[in-house]
C-alpha cells in the first residue's frame, strides 16, 4: 500500500509486473521500455512501496530493484542462480530495511541495523514472510506452518492459528508494532499479538476452501483498511494478470473536532485529508487548500483542528505543519518533522495567540506566545501519545496516552481517571470541562470523566452512538463548558464522512 493513502497500492506479479489497485496511479515498470523485466519467468518475490508510484522489487536471487525514482539501497545480499530470497520489509522513510531468505535469515539493507533472530532453519526453505516495526528495531518472520517469530527487539507473540506439518501460511502484515494478521493459502486471515496484549479484531475476507491460491495480505493501520490478493494467472500469450484483489477492511481516516468558543454545540470536524466540515449549524469555512479544495486529497495526514472563532482557526498536519484558516494570523512555530508523521495534537490558549503541539512520544512544544512548560510523561521512541488540552490560564494542561492515562504538564494538577486500558491502545482523545477535569474518549465512542485528585468528577455523558462491536472507530471529542455541550465524532470511512451527537 502507498503509505497514508488508504487502500491505494500496487500488486507485484511473479514476472515483475507492477499493477496499481484501488485507484493508485500507474508505476514505472523496472524493465526496459516499461516492459516487465522477467517475462515468462516467475522470479519476482516481494514489493515495498515508499510513496506514490515508487518503491522496490525483490527478486528470488536477492536482487533489489528500485522503481519510480526510489534511490538505490546498499545491499550485500545476492544469491545468483539460487531462488532463496522470500521477503522484503522497509523501515519507515524507506532508507533501510530487511530481506528474508527461505531459511529464516534476516539481512539488513540500506541504513537499517543488523538485528539478531530467534528462528533459523538452516537447509530448510520454510520462511514465508517478514515485517518490520515502525521504529526499525525489530519485527516478525512467518514460517510456512503459521509460526510468527520475533527478531531484533520485537516482543514474542501468540498466534490464533497454527498448522503443524502443513505448509499453508502465505503472508503476514502488521497493524501495530506488536500485532497483525497471518494469511493462509485459502484466504483466511488470522490475528496475532504480543503475549498479554489484545488480538486485532476478526477480518472476514473472501476465502476459497481447498484452493491454495492466496499469496499476499497488507494492512494500512492508519487508514484501517486491508488488501488480500490471490496468485496471478498466466494468459495464453504469456502475460500475467491479476486473479483477484479483495478489500478486507473498511477504509477509515483520522478526524478531529473543535467547537466555536461561546457558540454551544456549533463547531467543525477535520478529516484526515484536510477537509473542514461545519456541524450543528456552524457557518462554512474557507479550506486551507488552494481554490477551496482540501490540501491533501487522498493523503491521511491532517491531525488536529483548533478553532479561535466563527470560521477561523488552525489545522495541524502529521509533520507538525500549522495552517491558519478563515483569517487567523500565523503563529510562531519552530516544530516541523518533514516526512515524519509524528505530530498528534494541537491545543490553543484562550485568545488563540499561543498554544502547544503534541508529538507522538509525548513531547509538548510551545507555539506563538505560549511559554515553554515542563512535562511529567515522555515515551522516547514510542508513538503512544494521543491528545492534548491546555487550561484557561495557559499555565498547563494534560496529555493523553493510548492506554487512557492522563498526564499533567506545566502547573496543572495531577488527575484521577475513571478508565484505563493497560496494554491496549484504545484511547482516542480528551477534552476539558474545567481547568482540572474533563473527558477521555475511547475508540468505541464511550466518554470517561477524569478530575484532579480531591475534586468532583464531571457528570456522566452517554453517547447514543456507542459502537460495542468497534466497527465504527471513534476518533475525536470536544466540549464547550459555557454551553455544556459535547461533540463526539467517528473517523471518516467509506460510508459516512463523520457523525456527531450533542449532550446538554
Amino acid at each position: 500500500m502507498i503509505p497514508g493513502s488508504g487502500s491505494e497500492g500496487y500488486v507485484l506479479d511473479g514476472f515483475g509486473g507492477i499493477h496499481p489497485v484501488n485507484g493508485a496511479p500507474a508505476a514505472t515498470q523496472i524493465g526496459n521500455n516499461g516492459a516487465v523485466p522477467w517475462p515468462g519467468w516467475d522470479i519476482a518475490r516481494s514489493i515495498a512501496v515508499t510513496g506514490v508510484g515508487k518503491g522496490y522489487v525483490l527478486d528470488g536471487y536477492g536482487g533489489l530493484h528500485p522503481f519510480g525514482g526510489a534511490p538505490s539501497l546498499a545491499d550485500s545480499n545476492y544469491w545468483g542462480g539460487w531462488d532463496i530470497a522470500r521477503g522484503l520489509a522497509l523501515c519507515p522513510g524507506g532508507s533501510g530495511g530487511y530481506v528474508l531468505d527461505g531459511y529464516g535469515g534476516v539481512h539488513n539493507i540500506g541504513n537499517a541495523p543488523a538485528l539478531s533472530t530467534t528462528a533459523y532453519w538452516g537447509g530448510w526453505d520454510i520462511a514465508r514472510g517478514i515485517v518490520v516495526n515502525s521504529t526499525c528495531t525489530g519485527g516478525y518472520v512467518l514460517d510456512g506452518y503459521g509460526g510468527v517469530h520475533s527478531y531484533g527487539a520485537a516482543a514474542a507473540v501468540a498466534t490464533s492459528s497454527y498448522w503443524g506439518g502443513w505448509d499453508i501460511a502465505r503472508g503476514l502484515t502488521l497493524v501495530t508494532n506488536t500485532s497483525g494478521y497471518v494469511l493462509d493459502g485459502y484466504g483466511g486471515v488470522h490475528p496475532f499479538a504480543a503475549n498479554g496484549t489484545p488480538m486485532p479484531g476478526a477480518l472476514n475476507g473472501p476465502t476459497r476452501a481447498g484452493s491454495d491460491v492466496y499469496r499476499s495480505l497488507v494492512i494500512d493501520p492508519v487508514g484501517d483498511i486491508g488488501i488480500q490478493v490471490t496468485a496471478s494467472k498466466v494468459q495464453s500469450g504469456g502475460t500475467a494478470t491479476l486473479d483477484q484483489v479483495n478489500t478486507v477492511t473498511e477504509p477509515a481516516i483520522h478526524t478531529s473536532a473543535a467547537l466555536i468558543p461561546g457558540s454551544g454545540s456549533q463547531g467543525y470536524v477535520l478529516d484526515g485529508f484536510g477537509g473542514i466540515h461545519p456541524v450543528n449549524g456552524a457557518p462554512a469555512v474557507t479550506q486551507i487548500g488552494k481554490n477551496g479544495a482540501v490540501p491533501w486529497p487522498g493523503s491521511d495526514i491532517a491531525r488536529s483542528i483548533a478553532v479561535t472563532g466563527v470560521g477561523k482557526g488552525y489545522v495541524l498536519d502529521g509533520y507538525g505543519g500549522l495552517y491558519p484558516f478563515g483569517g487567523a494570523p500565523s503563529l510562531a512555530d519552530s516544530n516541523y518533522w518533514g516526512g515524519w508523521d509524528i505530530a498528534q495534537g494541537l491545543a490553543l490558549c484562550p485568545g488563540g495567540s499561543g498554544g502547544y503541539v503534541l508529538d507522538g512520544y509525548g513531547g509538548v512544544h510551545n507555539i506563538g506566545n505560549a511559554p515553554a512548560l515542563s512535562t511529567t510523561a515522555y515515551w522516547g521512541g514510542w508513538d503512544i501519545a494521543r491528545g492534548i488540552v491546555v487550561n484557561s490560564t495557559c499555565t498547563g494542561g494534560y496529555v493523553l496516552d493510548g492506554y487512557g492515562g492522563v498526564h499533567s504538564y506545566g502547573a496543572a494538577a495531577a488527575v484521577a481517571t475513571t478508565a484505563y486500558w493497560g496494554g491496549w491502545d484504545i484511547a482516542r482523545g480528551l477534552t476539558l470541562v474545567t481547568n482540572t477535569s474533563g473527558y477521555v474518549l475511547d475508540g468505541y465512542g464511550n466518554v470517561h470523566p477524569f478530575a484532579a485528585n480531591g475534586t468532583p468528577m464531571p457528570r456522566a455523558l452517554s453517547n447514543p452512538g456507542v459502537d460495542g462491536a468497534s466497527t465504527v472507530p471513534f476518533d475525536g471529542v470536544a466540549y464547550n463548558s459555557a454551553g455544556a455541550s459535547a461533540l463526539v465524532i467517528t473517523k471518516s470511512n467509506a460510508n459516512e464522512q463523520y457523525s456527531s451527537f450533542v449532550a446538554s
